[in-house]
């Protein structure tokens, strides 16, 4: 469903982009006349998938890391990073340049473009998870993926293989490792930390254009989106990382 709705959407664009280019209305000319998208609707894209995981299962992530080894421990990782960085996704962990003082800044790849900011992140470091990044810091980018694989799909095909063989061991179902992002969106809106959605939003960097106008007036406050993060992870028991 989700092909369909992408590739005709992109055929729409390029087809207005002709219309534009060829036809001159102004003399009367039009070489392509009809839009055929008056007769052809672009189907609404579907309510997402819930992929969020149990609380449970990070905390056992959290808990067993350190005696797992190889792929299998960076995957784990790389998950309870991202999620400890409010579902940072893969292609931005392995292309993060900038870690500022206990600050990561990057700018999110999949909404740059659609954003007047270029979709700014900055996330703080909370304490208790200071332990389980640092080993994982780059010598010349933020984080040391870039460096240890050649490309982003090689290093999101290492996680794949990482977390198919810690769900395996653990007799879970599956998840993907979009999946974290999924995860901490879902407790941030529970009972149990009780996030306003638009904070949520925010954290998320999802486009949002209902609120375009508003963001040119309002300045950002990264606190309240730090302060959100830290509510979430405040959830876990992190003192395994700071120890192992």
């Amino acid at each position: 469903e989700r092909s369909v709705i992408k590739y005709t959407g992109i055929v729409r664009a390029i087809y207005k982009e002709a219309r534009r280019e060829f036809n001159d209305p102004d003399l009367g000319v039009f070489r392509i006349p009809t839009d055929i998208f008056d007769y052809y609707k672009v189907p609404r894209v579907p309510a997402s998938v819930h992929r969020d995981i149990p609380a449970e299962w990070v905390q056992m992530m959290i808990d067993q890391r350190a005696e797992l080894k190889g792929r299998e421990r960076l995957a784990v990782d790389a998950f309870l990073i991202s999620f400890a960085l409010m579902g940072i996704n893969a292609a931005d962990l392995y292309s993060c340049t900038r870690i500022n003082g206990d600050v990561v800044e990057y700018n999110r790849q999949k909404t740059a473009d659609r954003r007047d900011d270029q979709a700014q992140m900055r996330v703080r470091i909370e304490a208790a998870v200071s332990a389980l990044i640092e080993p994982y810091r780059g010598a010349n980018a933020a984080f040391s993926f870039c460096e240890r694989y050649s490309s982003g799909s090689v290093f999101v095909a290492a996680l794949n293989k990482g977390l198919k063989a810690w769900r395996e061991r653990n007799g879970l179902s599956w998840f993907s490792f979009y999946s974290a992002r999924h995860t901490w969106a879902t407790l941030a809106r529970s009972k149990r930390c009780g996030i306003d959605k638009s904070v949520v939003s925010e954290c998320l960097c999802h486009v949002d254009d209902g609120s375009r106008v508003d963001d040119i007036y309002i300045r950002k406050d990264w606190e309240r989106v730090w302060d959100a993060n830290a509510k979430v992870l405040g959830l876990f028991d992190w003192h395994r990382v700071c120890h192992k």
